[in-house]
This record gives structure tokens, C-alpha cells and sequence, in this order.
């Protein structure tokens, strides 16, 4: 942090980017919220405020809690202007996590004029920007991600020693699964997996035990309270079968997400409106999923491959946005970051112990979203990781011009 708070060039960008922030937030985006997402978003905050309990809609574990309870304390404070305080809110959130950014650009990199980019390219990313003003939990979880990564990084500066760095890491990324369940297992793996590639086995499998009774003891509050609301063990949330199956059947052509065409809807609103309870439902769901990858693996391979291509797609998928200008702006601000990211596998190809925790996110992220759903919107958590590793490139490409 006082890489940042030392250089004021570094402080003037950060301003600058908190001022652009709250007037787009004030005068660009309607007094209401735009998305179907966001209005569920804030009908969980609403109830939580009021009753200190976590449902979506009828359900008690349909997603991850923390976002609601975030946005819960800004209803309960703020009330009739909760909506403008949770984007201002988000607004401080993006220059944290714009901080994040230059931190871990430095300890990868050991360059402040790297890190100084990469984290000016984060500040006016156009689509970090516009999610930090919707009511989404986009930019609370990338925040958390970001800085579980940079705490990371500090354990290895410091030869990978049992104490904050590890406990904050490990708490940063389980505040990220209570933002969102995508990440399930991962921190599990991935510590200990760093640590391995540089301490050895036997050491690795200390941090391996560290991490997971961190995790299980972290995690337990969620598992208790489900076990207490609906009387079974449900680890993540009664969603995911329900995501599996949108991805995974029949009526679902090109690896589409739209519960309109991509399901069988007579199906679905069968299931939906039956008496079982949610946990039944997201059992019915997964095993139609699952019942139809064992009978379909060639199609199940080709969706994957369409929505492996949604994913990475550097326009959007729907094609009534295709000569919009937003399209133009999409285009224009990830394909550079996309071939920078592409260039900078290649140059870096001496340091990829260095980089394999994110290079192994990446490849998580895009895996999953293969398998289940994908949109654009599930990129953006592996964005500020893509304008980092870009970043190099784009600062090895000026050196070697100038």
C-alpha cells in the first residue's frame, strides 16, 4: 500500500477515477435498478435488513449470502438512498481493487511503472466501470479476489511461513466464496499447490492442513445455519443444479443461457412450482443434467465448446448489441488486453512457477463455465488478472520501441 500512497501520480489517477465513479453513478444510471439480477440482489438485501434472515424469493441457500448482507447494512442505514450509497460504495470498492491490482502487478513484477499501468488500465477498464455502478456482486467479489491473490503473493515474499499472509489469504478467498460459490474447492488446492511448487511436498502438506481446517472452520457458519433452516446439509447452494442443467439439455442448441428458449420451459415451471422443497428441486435439476451428458458426452463436448467460445468472446454474445456502440467498446478495450495477455504467456514462459496461481484461475474459470453456463459476466472475475499479465507485455513492447 505505501508503493501507492507515496506516488502521487499513482493518488492523482486514483482521484480522478473516484470522481469519474461517483458522477457516472449519480447521473448516468437511473434512480432504479436495470437488471432482473439486481432487483433480486436487492429484494435479499431488503428482507435481511428487516428481518435478519437470508431468503431469495422462497428459498434459503439459492446463492451465497454475503453480498446481500453487505448491501443489507447499506438499506437498514441508508434506506430510500441505499441504491446511491451501494453504488459509491462499489465506486471505493473499484479503487480498492484497483490497489489490489498494482500491488500484485509489483510483487509479480518488481516494477512500479508496471504496476503503475495495470492498475490505470483497471481504473478505466469501461466494463469494471459500468459494473461497479449496477447492483450486482461483480465488484465485491472480484475485490476479495484480488486481494486473497495479493496475500498470496506476500506469503511467498515471505518464504511461505505460517502466519497473516496465509490466514489473510485464506480469509479473503472464503469471503470471495460467500460472495460466490464458483470458486468452491479452489483455495483448498491452490495454496498449497503454490506452496509445493517452491517449499516441496512435505511442507506443502502442513500449509495442505493449515488451509483446510481454515476452510472448514470458516465455511461451518454457512453449512450450520443451512442445516438449521432446511434440515440438511447443503455446502454451496441449492442453485447449481438448475445453472448444470440451463448449459446441459436438450433444447439447448448453441451454449446459451436464456431460461426462454434454452430449456425445456413447461419442464421447468413444473418443477419450479411443485411442492419439493429447493433442495429436491436442485437434485431433480442436476440429475436431468447429468442423465443427459451420459447419454449426449458428443454434444455434451460440443456445447462445451460453444460456451467455451462464449467466455472468451471479445464482443458480445447477443447479437441485437452487434453494431451497437457498446460492441465497439467491448471490442476495443478487451481484444488488446486478450493479445497482450497472449503475449506475455509467451514472454514469460521462464517464470511460469511465478505465475501459475493465476494462470491455474484462469484455466478454472473457463473450465467451469465450459461445463455449466458462460456469459461475458462470468469473465470478468479473471479480467483484473488478464490486464496484469497484459500489462508486462505492453510495458516490454514500449521499452523495446523506445
Amino acid at each position: 500500500m505505501n508503493l501507492i500512497l507515496h506516488d502521487t501520480k499513482s493518488k492523482i489517477f486514483l482521484l480522478v477515477a473516484f470522481i469519474l465513479y461517483i458522477g457516472i453513478d449519480l447521473f448516468y444510471f437511473p434512480s432504479h435498478t436495470i437488471f432482473p439480477d439486481e432487483s433480486r440482489f436487492f429484494s435479499e438485501a431488503y428482507r435481511f435488513a428487516n428481518t435478519g434472515e437470508f431468503w431469495t424469493g422462497d428459498s434459503r441457500a439459492w446463492e451465497m449470502p454475503f453480498t446481500a448482507i453487505i448491501y443489507g447494512i447499506f438499506v437498514k442505514i441508508f434506506n430510500s438512498y441505499a441504491l446511491y450509497s451501494i453504488r459509491i460504495f462499489q465506486a471505493f470498492l473499484l479503487i480498492i481493487m484497483s490497489i489490489g491490482v498494482y500491488q500484485l502487478t509489483y510483487l509479480l513484477f518488481k516494477n512500479k511503472n508496471i504496476a503503475l499501468l495495470s492498475m490505470v488500465i483497471t481504473l478505466f477498464y469501461p466494463f469494471f466501470i459500468y459494473y461497479q455502478g449496477i447492483l450486482l456482486s461483480e465488484t465485491l467479489f472480484n475485490t476479495f479476489l484480488i486481494w486473497a491473490f495479493v496475500f498470496l503473493y506476500k506469503l511467498k515474499e515471505n518464504n511461505f511461513k505460517i502466519g497473516k499472509f496465509l490466514f489473510l489469504s485464506i480469509l479473503f478467498f472464503i469471503l470471495g466464496i460467500y460472495i460466490k460459490a464458483t470458486l468452491t474447492i479452489l483455495p483448498i488446492l491452490l495454496i498449497p499447490f503454490f506452496t509445493f511448487l517452491y517449499k516441496g511436498l512435505q511442507y506443502s502438506i502442513k500449509i495442505f492442513g493449515v488451509v483446510l481446517v481454515s476452510y472448514l472452520l470458516l465455511l461451518s457458519f454457512w453449512w450450520i445455519r443451512n442445516y438449521i433452516v432446511l434440515d440438511k446439509f447443503v455446502i454451496f447452494t441449492t442453485s447449481s443444479g438448475a445453472n448444470l442443467y440451463l448449459g446441459n439439455n436438450e433444447y439447448n442448441k448453441f451454449g446459451g443461457i436464456d431460461w426462454g428458449k434454452d430449456v425445456d420451459k413447461e419442464r421447468v415451471k413444473k418443477i419450479k412450482n411443485s411442492k419439493l422443497s429447493e433442495i429436491e428441486k436442485d437434485k431433480i435439476f442436476k440429475q436431468k443434467a447429468i442423465d443427459y451428458i451420459k447419454n449426449n458426452p458428443d454434444r455434451f463436448f460440443e456445447l462445451m465448446k460453444y460456451k467455451f467460445f462464449r467466455f472468451w468472446n471479445i464482443q458480445f454474445n447477443n447479437k441485437n448489441f452487434k453494431h451497437s456502440f457498446y460492441n465497439y467498446i467491448m471490442i476495443f478495450s478487451f481484444t488488446p488486453i486478450l493479445i497482450g495477455f497472449l503475449i506475455s504467456l509467451f514472454l514469460l514462459k521462464d517464470r511460469l512457477k511465478l505465475i501459475s496461481p493465476i494462470l491455474i484461475l484462469i484455466f478454472y474459470f473457463s473450465l467451469l463455465h465450459s461445463v455449466v453456463i458462460s456469459s461475458l459476466r462470468y469473465r470478468l472475475p479473471i479480467e483484473p488478472f488478464l490486464i496484469i499479465l497484459a500489462s508486462y507485455s505492453f510495458y516490454f513492447l514500449y521499452k523495446r520501441l523506445k
